[in-house]
C-alpha cells in the first residue's frame, strides 16, 4: 500500500460506514473513512411450511462488532439493517422478489412519531424474535434471504419450501 494512502488515513479518526434501517435514511449522506474486513452477521431462523403460507421466523441476529467506541456489544436485531428475499430462488442467481428494512420488521411500530435510528434500534433490541409471512403460491421449491446488518456485511441462506 503507497505510504501515501496510510498517511492520510492516520489523518481521520476511523468511521463505519452505516446501511439504513429505515426508507427515511436512504438518501442520508455518511462520510466514511477507512475499510474493515467482511464480518458475518451470525444468524439463526428457520422456516415453517404451512398450507397456503410460509413462516420465516428470526431468532437471532448478531454482528460480530460492538457499539462505536464504546466496546459494548450490539444486542441481538439491534444491528439488522435489512432482510432481501428471493422468493423463487433458482440455484444461481438472486433475484430480489421484497425486501424490508429493520424499521418494516419491528413488532411494535411507532405510530405518529419521526422514526430515527435510535427508536429503530431501541425496538429492534425489544424483540425476541422477528417473523415474517410469504404466499405460499408465490414462493418456489426454494427461496433464499439475505440479511444485512448496518455495516454492509450479509449472511445468506438458501431454505427448501418444497
Amino acid at each position: 500500500m503507497p505510504y501515501q494512502i496510510i498517511k492520510e488515513l492516520h489523518k481521520v479518526q476511523f468511521k463505519k460506514f452505516r446501511q439504513p434501517q429505515s426508507k427515511s435514511q436512504i438518501n442520508d449522506l455518511d462520510e466514511a473513512v477507512g475499510f474493515h474486513f467482511i464480518r458475518q452477521p451470525e444468524v439463526k431462523s428457520e422456516i415453517k411450511k404451512l398450507k397456503d403460507k410460509l413462516v420465516l421466523k428470526i431468532k437471532k441476529f448478531e454482528s460480530a462488532y460492538s457499539q462505536d467506541e464504546t466496546g459494548e456489544k450490539l444486542k441481538n436485531f439491534e444491528s439488522l439493517a435489512m432482510l432481501l428475499m428471493d422468493l423463487n430462488y433458482d440455484g444461481e442467481k438472486f433475484m430480489m422478489t421484497s425486501y424490508f428494512f429493520a424499521q418494516d420488521l419491528l413488532n411494535h411500530k411507532p405510530i405518529n412519531e419521526e422514526v430515527n435510528e435510535e427508536k429503530i434500534k431501541m425496538e429492534l433490541k425489544k424483540q425476541q424474535e422477528i417473523i415474517k409471512e410469504f404466499p405460499r403460491k408465490v414462493c418456489g421449491k426454494e427461496i433464499m434471504a439475505i440479511y444485512v446488518d448496518i455495516y454492509g456485511n450479509e449472511f445468506r441462506e438458501v431454505l427448501k419450501v418444497k
